[in-house]
């Protein structure tokens, strides 16, 4: 009888407890950017509102049509000064508890004075990719939800290119350099999502330099596994390449302060597997074909490469070299922020396996270790920052490697004061080491010496032979902690000194 009596009670207490329940489930894990929005909002202790936007953001709008349409979400918050320490960390657990698998973290950061604080999630869903950015500034936070790349998605809100939403397309401007001494110039860059085109992403880009440097790319890449190119990815690419104006001082360790110039064209088509198994380790292989002509520099007031120098002692000048590579390589990326870290570890390591096509007598293996490090002295200010390169290239019996191929020191980047590409050989090993002071996070300096030299025989390697090189410049970062441009000086102890203006970091 007791048992009977229990039965209704515990139905009707179910009953009566199941929308109580189900209205918590719903309030734990929120479904859609209302009530993410609802969260945050109450995190920071702010209403979100919708204002007159302008610039990029003006054009993130109005292309989806309104604040809150099908494709793209966007909640502004308006704030009396900083977050808190304790505003922050509300918000940083509201969206962890938020955004569960199957959405993924991929990234959170905090800019060097923690005046910028930026999540960025990504949920995959077959070949799309939803994506939830969310950034924190003095005064105002964005809260963002987009059918888009997540790159993109940030780009897009920081200026780096604009999102054309109606096919989920990105374009970006580009300006800078094609290499040291090309110059400077404008271009763009493009890429769909994939799934946009029977699951392909096509992406390209463009661009020319008023010293006539251009470079241009076209390629296709999707996921063979049918994801969206998270984890894996097979990519096609073209290029086109014209370098009209590449320095040259003849070959090996001792090669004479005689410069010269040769101009380099260069079409190739590249395929890549690529895998990325966490965020900061990738690693893949593929198959390259280069064809590549040489011919008499077009800089006026220096020697034409090929009339001064025998062309039948320095392999590929006379002609080029059509070359067919087999290519792998092992990247390992802990940096805090790629673009100017403070920071964390590189790796790359990479081989490839190049042969001539038709008659020609080059073939040769080349190898290559890029390690880089970064040491902070103080939480935001002060830094070490070390690299260290070294390449080798060797030659298969009787066949040769060409001289565009070797391995080239003295550029903006390692033994900075020497002329671009004053160094030539069949190896190289160089080093690098900067002590990197910020006033704050738009604006530091930094104090550099680069160490290194190029061989053909491991006797060449030896202490006269070494070059050395020092200097000090400013640096100049943009919004997202990326280094915008360098002003500096490097000075060598026997071929003078230079002054260099670069576009993006040196390492």
């Amino acid at each position: 009888m007791k048992n009977r009596t229990l039965v209704p009670i515990l139905t009707l207490a179910l009953a009566a407890l199941t929308p109580a329940a189900l209205a918590a489930q719903a309030a734990a894990a929120p479904t859609d950017f209302a009530q993410l929005t609802q969260r945050v909002s109450r995190a920071l202790h702010a209403q979100p509102h919708h204002r007159r936007l302008i610039g990029v953001s003006q054009l993130l709008v109005r292309g989806a049509g309104h604040i809150g349409s099908k494709d793209t979400h966007l909640a502004l918050f308006d704030l009396p000064g900083e977050a808190s320490p304790s505003e922050r960390a509300q918000l940083n657990a509201v969206l962890a508890a938020a955004l569960t698998p199957p959405w993924q973290l991929l990234e959170h950061r905090t800019a060097r004075y923690g005046e910028k604080e930026t999540w960025i999630f990504a949920r995959p869903e077959g070949a799309r990719v939803t994506t939830v950015v969310c950034l924190l500034e003095r005064g105002q936070a964005t809260l963002v939800m987009a059918n888009a790349d997540p790159q993109a998605v940030l780009d897009s809100l920081q200026g780096e290119g604009i999102i054309l939403w109606g096919n989920k397309s990105v374009v970006r401007g580009l300006w800078g350099g094609l290499g040291d001494g090309s110059g400077f110039g404008p271009g763009i860059a493009f890429a769909t999502p994939a799934g946009v085109i029977n699951m392909v992403q096509v992406h390209g880009s463009a661009q020319v330099t008023f010293e006539n440097y251009l470079k241009t790319t076209l390629g296709f890449r999707f996921d063979p596994t049918g994801g969206n190119l998270q984890t894996y990815s097979l990519d096609l690419t073209g290029r086109y390449q014209v370098s009209p104006n590449e320095d040259f001082f003849g070959l090996g360790p001792t090669s004479p302060a005689q410069r010269a110039m040769y101009d380099l064209q260069e079409r190739g088509l590249r395929l890549t597997f690529g895998v990325r198994p966490a965020q900061a380790l990738s690693f893949g292989v593929g198959e390259d074909y280069s064809g590549t002509r040489v011919f008499g520099g077009r800089e006026g007031g220096f020697a034409n490469a090929q009339a001064i120098f025998a062309t039948s002692a320095i392999p590929g000048l006379a002609r080029g070299a059509n070359l067919l590579s087999t290519f792998g390589y092992f990247q390992l990326d802990t940096r805090d922020f790629p673009l100017s870290p403070h920071r964390g570890v590189y790796l790359r390591l990479s081989a490839s396996d190049n042969n001539g096509t038709g008659h020609s007598n080059f073939g040769y293996w080349h190898y290559q270790a890029d390690a880089r490090g970064y040491l902070p002295l103080t939480e935001f200010s002060d830094g070490l920052a070390w690299r260290g390169l070294s390449i080798w290239n060797v030659a298969k019996p009787g066949e040769q490697v060409p001289f565009f191929d070797l391995a080239r020191l003295g550029d903006s980047s390692l033994l900075r004061g020497y002329r671009p590409y004053r160094f030539y050989g069949l190896n190289a090993v160089a080093s690098s080491l900067e002590y990197r002071h910020y006033f704050s996070d738009d604006f530091g300096a930094f104090l550099f010496g680069d160490i290194g030299q190029v061989y053909d025989v491991r006797s060449q390697l030896t202490r006269s032979n070494m070059r050395h090189t020092w200097g000090a410049g400013l640096l100049f970062n943009d919004n997202r902690r990326k280094t915008f441009f360098k002003l500096y000086f490097g000075i060598t102890p026997d071929e003078g000194h230079r002054w260099f203006l670069t576009l993006g970091p040196t390492f």
